[in-house]
């Protein structure tokens, strides 16, 4: 009777061995499954995130060349320098707008639609004597993103803001942009502030306009 007692208890005991093996193998189990969904859905963020980031690269390619095939090629001034201008700019009438006086006075542009693309170009290694920004941009981005290029080590490309606000200069240089344009921009305030920040920069008006 008593060794019928004992095997009871030992096959008792063996069973809640195997039960608490198992219960930990499926814990482990199922932990590991957990964090290999949690990884899965990482990376199909990080996916989608790339996706987005190459169609909105795609989509400011497509807007630069659509700005700069409405420049009409009259040109009024020469420079003395060859200034490159990056233009951060999303509306159909002032981009064009903007981009043409600078065209016109001898400056190479590019325009951008966001303050993501300014910053992407510069991530990339794109160099530019003057940024140009936009204070506001669609889906609630602000000119103010840009400024995160100042954190780069060596970076001293001077961020001017573009923008309607009147009388706010001494707001936006104090929100550490390093100059501020009323729109619409004009030649005169071209040379007013490039002069500043391009050392012996000059602008020579041409007699006859020619096309580039």
């Amino acid at each position: 009777m008593m060794s019928e007692e004992k095997t009871l208890i030992m096959l008792l005991v063996v069973a809640g061995l195997i039960a608490l093996i198992y219960f930990i193998y499926k814990a482990v189990q199922d932990n590991k499954r957990e964090e290999e969904l949690k990884i899965e859905r990482e990376n199909y963020e990080k996916e989608q995130e790339q996706l987005r980031i190459k169609e909105r690269q795609k989509k400011s390619i497509e807007w630069n060349k659509q700005i700069q095939d409405k420049f009409n090629g009259k040109i009024k001034y020469e420079t003395n320098k060859k200034v490159k201008v990056l233009i951060g700019d999303y509306t159909d009438s002032m981009a064009p707008f903007t981009n043409s006086v600078l065209r016109s006075m001898g400056i190479e542009t590019e325009v951008v639609p966001s303050a993501s693309d300014i910053i992407d170009r510069i991530t990339d290694g794109k160099k530019y004597d003057i940024i140009i920004t936009n204070n506001t941009y669609p889906r609630g981005e602000s000119g103010e993103n840009t400024l995160v290029l100042k954190e780069q080590e060596n970076f001293k490309t001077p961020i001017i803001v573009l923008t309607v606000e009147h009388n706010a200069r001494d707001s936006f240089l104090s929100d550490g942009f390093d100059e501020y344009i009323e729109k619409p921009i004009d030649e005169e305030k071209v040379k007013k502030i490039f002069v500043k920040f391009i050392k012996g920069l000059e602008f020579k008006k041409i007699k006859s306009s020619k096309s580039k």
